[in-house]
């Protein structure tokens, strides 16, 4: 595994552009931020400290165990025909019970916990994935919705401008009440863009603050993470062996495996230990009684039931559903991370494409302007190649926004965004260092203490 991630990373696909980084420190404080209060992640958490308790919990089929019984027992009795009299006898029994062999059962158990363990910090993993590809999608949305708008605004603008020059002209009987309406008409459109774009702002502003708290003045687009794999075959090695959701599932198949094992521990033979102390207490003197007693014992099933067998059946059932699971969640995860590769790859291609065009519609503009001042082009013209500067500017915006995104879907799609990645605190660093919740009773007899 760790041969395969070495090569990936020392093959560097391209140099990744940065679009910004002013704001680096910033950005990095507010995934700091959108860690240490995620409800998610802090549900994770509980857990795994759920499942570390229960791998304490496995091992209890060869605990040593005690009991300690009593009872008084009063009655009459006579002797040989004589007058009854009162009897009092009181007795206290005390066992212990130590397991010799319990058919495999304790280490079955704690394997199968181990491995539940190990499923809950991947399902944290899973939840540390979500929430940064989430809030950075918060991120970036924001800032190419505020970007948008500022060109919408420009564009309106623009196109007031106009309106009114057009009215002039119309006034002075240089120009026709249909131009006029044609400027009109775009400019509605426009002001229709505006308020798209509008919502489109209030909307991604809402994300943000779910994830980040408050909204900042000034935003830009992150940086993609280096390095990137040099293939997608590479990126698909990768995602096998770091993904966390593939890794649940791999975990998956060998808890079905081992559960069978549990099955099988269940109806073995059983040896237990025991030593028994007990002493009679009494009225009469011949009734006074101390004994101590040691037995060995051992416990087997006669023969399988029904419902053992059912659930062998059933067992077997699940181990080759997850079998078939695991092999389609390799074909997924594996296709999932070349797909991802392949369009980061066309995004940032696309980047280049659309500044050529942007700058081609500059210019084409610039041209027409000159042109409709000498008579070779109408209003209508200007119009068009004025909205063809806006649609490049949109467009390369648009793309600038996916191309950054891209990157950190393929960093999630081959299991490298966390929280290390970024350079943060994880909220969950050791199993050893989650402290343990006190427990909800006590007293004897025990006291529910827990209170929602």
């Amino acid at each position: 595994m760790f041969a395969r991630i070495f090569k990936a990373f020392c093959f560097i696909g391209m140099i990744i552009p940065n679009y910004a980084s002013a704001d680096t420190s910033s950005l990095h404080a507010s995934l700091q931020h959108a860690l240490n209060h995620s409800e998610a992640i802090l549900a994770e958490i509980e857990n795994i400290k759920s499942a570390k308790e229960e791998s304490i919990i496995a091992g209890s089929s060869m605990d040593l165990s005690a009991s300690l019984s009593s009872y008084v027992n009063r009655g009459e009795r006579s002797i040989d025909g004589g007058d009854n009299f009162d009897t009092e006898n009181e007795n206290i029994t005390l066992t212990i019970t130590k397991p010799l062999y319990d058919g495999g059962e304790a280490k079955a158990d704690g394997i199968i916990a181990r491995l539940t363990l190990e499923n809950a910090i991947y399902s944290y993993r899973s939840a540390e994935h979500q929430l940064l590809m989430d809030a950075l999608t918060a991120h970036i949305n924001l800032v190419t919705a505020r970007q948008r708008l500022q060109v919408e605004a420009s564009n309106v603008d623009r196109l007031k401008q106009q309106l009114a020059a057009s009215e002039l002209r119309v006034q002075l009987g240089d120009s026709t009440p249909t131009q006029l309406a044609l400027t009109q008409s775009r400019l509605a459109r426009a002001e229709a863009a505006f308020i798209s774009a509008e919502t489109q702002l209030n909307t991604a502003s809402a994300i943000y603050m779910r994830y980040f708290g408050e909204l900042p003045d000034q935003l830009t687009l992150p940086e993609v993470i280096s390095p990137i794999p040099a293939s997608a075959g590479l990126a698909g090695d990768m995602a096998l062996d770091a993904q966390p959701g593939h890794q649940q599932v791999k975990i998956n198949e060998r808890l079905t495996r081992f559960g069978l094992n549990a099955l099988i521990s269940q109806i073995r033979p059983q040896i237990d230990f025991n030593i028994t102390g007990s002493t009679t207490s009494s009225n009469v003197t011949t009734s006074n009684i101390d004994s101590v007693a040691a037995s060995i014992t051992l416990t087997a099933p006669l023969y399988p039931t029904n419902a053992t067998r059912a659930k062998s059946r059933a067992l077997v059932a699940d181990h080759k559903y997850m079998v078939l699971t695991l092999a389609d969640s390799e074909q997924i995860t594996r296709l999932n991370a070349e797909n991802t590769y392949r369009q980061f790859k066309a995004t940032s291609s696309l980047i280049t494409a659309n500044q050529s065009e942007r700058d081609a519609a500059i210019l084409f503009r610039d041209g027409v302007k000159k042109e409709v001042e000498f008579g070779l082009k109408t209003l209508l013209d200007l119009l068009d190649a004025e909205q063809d500067v806006v649609n490049a500017e949109l467009s390369l915006i648009s793309t600038r926004g996916d191309y950054v995104l891209s990157g950190y879907a393929l960093l999630a799609s081959m299991g490298q965004l966390n929280a290390e990645t970024f350079g943060l605190m994880p909220v969950f660093v050791s199993v050893d260092d989650l402290p343990a919740h006190d427990a909800p009773f006590s007293g004897i007899p025990p006291k529910i203490i827990y209170q929602d």
